[in-house]
């Protein structure tokens, strides 16, 4: 059926009415107030003010600027906050970090064993420990070493982070011995990954077949026993601008 002429009309007038509500609730474009009908909307089209801004040349983060200004607010903050160490406070917060008393928390149970990552002022740097269940409940648990931080550490000449552990999930009914544990350098973002046998406790060097990731800001996972999925460890090329993969490959063990 034909529209009559009033209907077209008023059809028109909502259509421009709708558009210059449209445009109007972004801040940054500008609809004329003569613009009430379509013919004079396109006569006239809205336009995009560009804003600049004064600290984009933050946004290098490795750049050499970025850097003294952050070494400058530092020293400013340190100057006005002085030493922290020397405070009353620090003294205080790191004995309670550092007690004995605080709750040994369990990180992962792998063939009803009991891990936990440990942190004291006897292993600043960590020890990563497990104990069966009924050892855990006893007051002071009898637990078995499985990797020394600071020790480890002490041999590389790296003051190495705990980056935490991916393990080798092959399903519920088959025995966990396999992770990868990430360890940073100083507690950087980027991080190596060596794997680890849990029976013998042993790092599996890549000459006996082990898997070992460079410094990078990688995520991998096992696929299967003998394959890692992993992103990040490709070059410039694979990352984004901010160093974090943007590809997802399959490594296949031995290659």
């Amino acid at each position: 059926s034909e529209l009559t002429a009033d209907a077209s009309s008023e059809m028109l007038c909502v259509a421009a009415q709708a558009s210059a509500f449209l445009l109007s609730t972004r801040p940054l474009i500008h609809v004329p107030r003569s613009c009430i009908g379509i013919s004079a909307c396109d006569a006239s089209l809205p336009t995009l003010t560009e804003l600049t801004d004064p600290r984009e040349w933050l946004e290098d983060v490795e750049g050499d600027d970025a850097l003294d200004w952050v070494r400058s607010r530092n020293e400013h903050a340190l100057n006005a906050i002085g030493e922290p160490s020397t405070k009353p406070s620090y003294a205080r917060v790191l004995s309670i970090l550092d007690s004995n008393e605080k709750i040994p928390y369990i990180g992962r149970v792998l063939n009803g064993l009991h891990y936990n990552f440990w942190q004291d002022d006897v292993q600043p740097k960590g020890i990563w420990r497990r104990c069966t269940l009924d050892e855990y409940r006893k007051p002071e648990p009898a637990w078995e070493l499985v990797l020394d931080l600071d020790a480890l550490g002490a041999a590389d000449g790296i003051k190495w982070v705990w980056g935490g552990t991916a393990l080798l999930d092959e399903g519920p009914d088959v025995r966990k011995d396999r992770v990868m544990i990430r360890l940073s350098r100083g507690g950087s973002d980027a991080t190596v990954a060596r794997e680890f046998d849990l029976d013998t406790k042993q790092f599996i060097s890549a000459e006996d077949g082990g898997f070992e990731l460079p410094e990078a800001k990688s995520r991998f996972s096992y696929k299967d026993r003998d394959t890692l999925t992993i992103g990040g460890v490709f070059g410039e090329a694979e990352m984004t601008d901010s160093g974090y993969p943007r590809t997802l490959r399959e490594w296949k063990r031995g290659t």
